[in-house]
């Protein structure tokens, strides 16, 4: 009788595969975690530039009183709450004001974003 060895792998074979296998797949978990964690926090930078673009641009059109002192608000976007605070400085030129523009997380005020311009003063 001619003996058949069986063909596959072995017990302790598929154990040591798995073993190697874990020891690769853990950092790259870690690694992804982290770079979800990286990408929450640009996209919430970017779109708070984008809530101190707005109010810049909005102060610039006219939208927006430009009497100097401080002013603040909450704004949303995509989803995201915002604390703004928005300081207008007079200049050396009468109608010419420089306006500072910070935003902020709500939850934690951390300032994410700031942006600062000279813009054109209304009439009182």
């Amino acid at each position: 009788m001619v003996e058949r060895r069986a063909s596959g792998f072995s017990l302790i074979e598929v154990l040591v595969a798995l073993a190697v296998f874990s020891l690769a797949a853990v950092p790259l978990v870690n690694l992804m975690t982290q770079t979800l964690k990286a990408s929450g926090h640009i996209e919430q930078r970017f779109l708070a530039g984008v809530v101190a673009d707005n109010l810049i641009a909005g102060a610039t059109a006219g939208l927006m009183d430009t009497q100097v002192g401080p002013f603040s608000g909450v704004e949303r976007q995509n989803g995201l709450d915002f604390q703004w605070s928005a300081t207008i400085l007079p200049t050396q030129s009468g109608d010419i004001a420089a306006i500072r523009v910070e935003v902020a997380n709500v939850a934690t005020g951390q300032v994410i974003a700031s942006r600062s311009a000279l813009i054109r003063r209304t009439p009182v």
